[in-house]
């Protein structure tokens, strides 16, 4: 009977050891199998005497393209001008007056206008005397210019003497002159000769005999 007990105790210390190693070999291939996972996954660490995986390289993105830009347009150049400055002085006008931006190329009239008892008298264009008239007109201009007139004073009419009242004019209706004391000869008179004096009296009696007295004593008559 011992033998029979003794014989089971060894079937079973086999059977346990068999199992212990089978048990061992089954942990190495888990551990095996846990550590392939691990190589694969990503940031694992390579195992030493394990060559690195080599990761692809990163794809390029690719750019998507920009919207190209609209033109911007150029800008135009400014058209060039030109400046007239015209100037008057007193007795009258020029228009238009001051300073006149004209269009390089382009041309303007100016208008001169005197004052009433005023003429022009000279007419400057960039300092020179040109023919003075009612308007003077640049053309194609190039450059800036300047235009100055003057005016003075224009003759006066001659005056007429005023006209006498009817009664203080020394003339008769007929144009012949009255002389005071002479008047006209009336119809039928006969006019003194020529070697006939008039008195001095004028007639009158004791004139006449005043006179004659102062005569004789003059003469010496008592």
């Amino acid at each position: 009977m011992g033998g029979r007990y003794g014989g089971n105790r060894t079937r079973t210390a086999g059977f346990a050891v068999g199992a212990a190693i089978l048990f061992l070999l089954l942990a190495a291939l888990v551990l095996i199998m846990a550590l392939g996972g691990r190589e694969g996954a990503p940031g694992a660490s390579p195992q030493p005497g394990t060559p690195p995986a080599e990761s692809a390289p990163p794809a390029e993105a690719t750019p998507s393209p920009s919207p190209s830009p609209s033109p911007t347009p150029s800008p135009q150049p400014e058209a060039a001008t030109h400046v007239v400055s015209a100037i008057a002085g007193r007795g009258g006008s020029i228009s238009p007056a001051g300073a006149v931006e004209v269009a390089d190329g382009g041309s303007v009239t100016f208008t001169i206008t005197p004052d009433e008892g005023f003429a022009v008298a000279q007419l400057l264009v960039d300092g020179e005397a040109v023919e003075a008239s009612g308007s003077y007109t640049f053309s194609a201009l190039a450059s800036d210019h300047t235009i100055y007139v003057t005016f003075l004073p224009s003759e006066p009419p001659a005056e007429e003497p005023p006209a006498s009242p009817p009664g203080d004019s020394p003339y008769p209706p007929g144009g012949t002159p009255v002389i005071p004391g002479e008047g006209p000869e009336e119809p039928g008179s006969t006019p003194p000769s020529g070697g006939d004096e008039p008195p001095l009296s004028g007639g009158d009696p004791q004139l006449e005999e005043l006179i004659d007295w102062i005569l004789g004593q003059a003469q010496g008559e008592p």
